[in-house]
């Protein structure tokens, strides 16, 4: 099934998942008009604030994501363990519902831990690439003010991969 019917690149969904590999950024102006149109859109909308702090925002997405529920444990604010976020970065999308993960004050979890932060977008990339390959959308876009200085940062690279992939036993059918 198609993720969407047509490319509209005057469509905010279809700019930030196909264009921008699942990771967009808004005006702060422009929030409320954001909103609305995901509303309109049938967007699933969650927001994580990072005004007070990366730790306080982990324990927000620790909840948005069903940490206790997926792994019987919380997750702990202080390890901030990548591999262990990507683990459990699972957001509920349907087919008819996209979801859009809004991310507030994003400054402050960049000034406070680079890599932890990259590595957010890094996963939030790579997870709305897997939720394309089932057929629902995902994405996420950070509200930013238009000179900050997150824009052009890069989060990912990408390079040319092994032939046949990391697995050996591939069959070719």
């Amino acid at each position: 099934m198609a993720v969407f019917s047509e490319l509209d690149w005057r469509r905010f969904d279809t700019w930030a998942i196909a264009q921008n590999n699942g990771v967009a950024t808004i005006k702060k102006e422009d929030l409320q008009s954001c909103r609305a149109w995901l509303e309109k859109n049938h967007y699933r909308l969650s927001t994580v604030d990072f005004g007070d702090g990366i730790g306080r925002a982990l324990c927000t997405l620790a909840k948005l994501v069903g940490w206790y529920e997926q792994f019987g444990y919380e997750l702990s604010p202080k390890t901030r363990n990548l591999d262990t976020l990507r683990d459990g970065f699972e957001f509920l999308t349907n087919g008819e519902q996209g979801y859009a993960l809004e991310l507030l004050n994003t400054e402050i979890g960049y000034r406070e831990d680079r890599t932890w932060f990259l590595g957010l977008l890094r996963i939030s990339s790579e997870y709305s690439l897997y939720e394309i390959a089932q057929g629902r959308r995902f994405f996420v876009y950070l509200v930013l003010d238009g000179n900050s200085r997150l824009i052009g940062i890069e989060y990912e690279s990408k390079a040319v991969p092994y032939s046949v992939g990391p697995y050996s036993s591939m069959r070719w059918v």
